[in-house]
């Protein structure tokens, strides 16, 4: 998704990381500074640099805290409600450009952990026969993909909505249908359209649909019906050596 420079992007799990590593590294200094004796007079210089290194990462640390508070709820995918469609004109409109992962160990359903078997013994196949690199390379659970989205809130029809989207173009008074549920006397919406111009802004990454899930599956079977020639033939090229 193309943005203009002058919008900023939040990246709240590289916020996450950044508290981690303040922790750690003010753990690392409390223990540096316990480590040292203390004379009667009191800290010597270097003990004194080290209190004010911890006092501001501390500060840093609570900052960081407090960005993080401003993080959005997560996308609930799959939707976890009947879909319904609604319209009329946004009242209120907020917008955040926010990466996010939208990948399928986002979805809460059993498909992840299928993938992942199906990663899981292919690799070990591979590596058995000594082809390492192929292995690595279909590992794409340990590289996921972020994508930078636009999380959109606001109030249509008296009631709030929120959601994630891919680019978006919508503001205030637009009349706009939308596809959501209804949770806690609030919409989530998992696609806005807007009917006049004829644009339809969706949830990221949700345009595989059908088609993809129909070739996952088929890809899936293939895999799963090659580990047995696999492993024959790794237990006769074990019987050989031996």
């Amino acid at each position: 998704m193309r943005l203009d420079e002058n919008k900023k992007i939040m990246d709240y799990e590289d916020v996450r990381n950044r508290i981690k590593e303040c922790e750690r590294y003010i753990t690392s200094l409390k223990e540096e500074l316990n480590e040292r004796e203390v004379d009667s007079i009191g800290f010597d210089y270097f003990d004194k640099d080290l209190d004010i290194r911890i006092k501001e990462a501390e500060v840093t640390l609570i900052e960081l805290k407090e960005i993080l508070k401003t993080e959005p709820p997560q996308p609930e995918l799959p939707p976890q409600g009947l879909l319904f469609k609604i319209e009329g004109k946004i009242e209120e409109l907020e917008i955040q450009y926010i990466k996010n992962y939208f990948d399928d160990r986002a979805y809460t359903t059993v498909k992840y952990e299928r993938d992942r078997k199906i990663e899981i013994s292919l690799t070990m196949i591979l590596m058995a026969l000594g082809n390492f690199a192929s292995a690595a390379s279909l590992n794409k659970f340990e590289n996921r993909k972020m994508n930078v989205s636009s999380f959109v809130k606001g109030k249509i029809n008296g009631k709030p909505f929120y959601g994630w989207l891919g680019k978006t173009v919508i503001k205030e008074n637009d009349y706009v249908e939308m596809v959501v549920i209804e949770k806690d006397n609030c919409y989530i919406a998992y696609a806005i359209t807007l009917p006049e111009k004829r644009l339809i802004m969706i949830t990221p990454e949700c345009e595989y649909g059908r088609y993809y899930m129909v070739k996952l599956s088929v890809l899936g079977s293939i895999i799963l019906g090659l580990i047995p020639f696999f492993l024959l033939h790794f237990l006769v090229l074990v019987m050989i050596i031996i």
